[in-house]
């Protein structure tokens, strides 16, 4: 927001997780919390996620070559959903989780949610710790309701049960989007000012679904870019946005912290060091023109700094990903490099 609408404000900023698109992420909120509690046989519990969680990650997980129980880019899972242990009730209800809203006509409404951040964060976002609670203990339930009760609607007891795909988010849409909502994909201003950015988002994240910032992402390319006749992007233009603005995806990452990944690289207090610190790699950026070609993140033992490092792993420039030279411990960073499409310099 403050890139689009205040382009002086920062010389650099760090975007974690960003809800910019933010009509479309709390309609998102409303649909999955409605579709998980319309029915008592189609309510997916906490422990329910951890076996589809388990199933996936069986499935998926593999970083870069090396079987450590991450999944690298969950848009490249392929699973047979018959397969995973849910009732036809259920299953119905994981596939409008997975699909993201659509209206009656099918037309998307928002992303949905990415394999394997069921074990991560359900609990905490869509399941509450029971149908009976799930109202008041799921994040994504205290957004959608806060937001359409009381900024929409102005209606104490509205609730998510409410939602209509075809009416409430344009509803939305109407009353606050202007507000809310900042999804200019072309940060011209920012850009001219010389402006910086590092955005990162978890891949198992399950309240910001990282399928929503890849979405704006890929249209902060397009927009750099002229479009051919035939609708494909001048090839300038991953380039072009690499010089301004850099996302780093975090396999295993929760939202901005947690999950089983390495979820620590100085987003909230770092070392200082530019190689594993997201703020001191930012500032040499802004400051001396040294943009980031990879961030290393740690895993720490139950994710206390105290009990020591549990791997290191390299964040890459999207679209890059971390892959595995093939030797030398699995556990080490310096033993992955960053590969696959790529424009950074």
């Amino acid at each position: 927001m403050e890139a689009q609408r205040h382009p002086n404000d920062f010389d650099g900023i760090v975007a974690g997780a960003p809800a910019n698109q933010y009509i479309g992420l709390v309609s998102s909120f409303a649909a999955n919390m409605r579709a998980n509690t319309k029915s008592k046989t189609g309510y997916i519990s906490p422990a329910d996620a951890r076996k589809i969680g388990a199933v996936i990650t069986r499935v998926c997980a593999g970083t870069g070559g090396v079987k450590d129980g991450l999944i690298n880019d969950p848009r490249q899972c392929r699973i047979d959903m018959a397969s995973l242990p849910l009732t036809p009730a259920q299953l119905e209800t994981y596939k409008a989780l997975h699909d993201g809203p659509k209206t009656g006509a099918g037309h998307a409404i928002y992303a949905g949610l990415p394999f394997g951040s069921e074990a991560v964060g359900w609990e905490s976002f869509i399941t509450g710790p029971g149908l009976a609670k799930v109202r008041t203990n799921a994040s994504q339930s205290l957004f959608a309701n806060g937001v359409f009760s009381n900024f929409v609607y102005q209606e104490p007891g509205w609730d998510f049960l409410s939602f209509n795909p075809d009416k409430s988010p344009a509803d939305a849409e109407k009353a606050v989007g202007g507000f809310l909502n900042a999804t200019d994909p072309k940060l011209t201003a920012f850009r001219a000012h010389g402006g910086k950015i590092i955005s990162y988002q978890g891949w198992a994240d399950a309240l910001v679904t990282p399928l929503g910032t890849l979405d704006y992402y890929n249209k902060v390319v397009a927009a750099q870019g002229r479009t051919k006749p035939t609708g494909r992007q001048d090839v300038s233009a991953m380039k072009k946005t690499q010089a301004f603005y850099r996302l780093f995806m975090v396999p295993g990452m929760s939202h901005c912290f947690g999950g089983p990944g390495p979820n620590e690289f100085g987003q909230g207090g770092g070392s200082g060091d530019a190689d594993h610190d997201v703020v001191t790699a930012l500032e040499q950026w802004v400051e001396k023109d040294v943009a980031p070609k990879k961030i290393i993140a740690t895993k720490y033992v139950d994710d206390d700094l105290a009990k020591g490092v549990q791997m290191t792993r390299p964040l890459c420039v999207y679209p890059q990903a971390a892959k595995y030279k093939g030797t030398g411990n699995t556990n080490d960073a310096s033993n992955f490099v960053c590969t696959g499409p790529s424009s950074t310099r």
